[in-house]
């Protein structure tokens, strides 16, 4: 009862940034959907995608900060998965405020939000992976 906080902050924050990434990418169809549109509703339509994406890893970062806290005080996961977490969530939080940057490498769609992207992506296969590996391995005998 006592950590109910963690599970309401999980299915939270994952939800926010799946909404928000959602969000994004309706942004990205409707450009798709009519590309004869007028050029300057495309690329706000576009931008606003952009910056929909940086920002659900706001939401991501604070998933996978709470899975990791979940991981060291439960043991629900290997301990390696929180530690590779850090810098996952660092790199998350950082990702939403490259919008500052306007263009380049930090701007909403630089190499740095690909970046973001890739290390999202490599800490959730770790963690699938530790998963089924656990999963595989055989029960203790009693």
């Amino acid at each position: 009862a006592k950590d109910d906080w963690l599970a309401m902050a999980s299915l939270a924050s994952v939800v926010a940034g799946a909404g928000i990434f959602g969000a994004g990418t309706a942004l990205f169809m409707a450009v798709a959907y009519r590309p004869s549109t007028d050029p300057d509703v495309a690329r706000a339509l576009w931008d606003a995608g952009w910056l929909a994406y940086n920002t659900a890893g706001l939401g991501f970062s604070a998933w996978i900060a709470i899975v990791a806290t979940a991981t060291l005080r439960y043991r629900v996961l290997p301990g390696w998965t929180a530690w590779l977490a850090v810098p996952v969530v660092l790199i998350g939080f950082v990702g939403p405020f490259a919008v500052r940057a306007g263009t380049g490498p930090f701007s909403p769609q630089g190499w740095f939000a690909l970046v973001v992207g890739f290390t999202f992506g490599a800490w959730l296969f770790a963690v699938s992976l530790a998963t089924w590996r656990s999963a595989r391995a055989p029960a203790p005998s009693s």
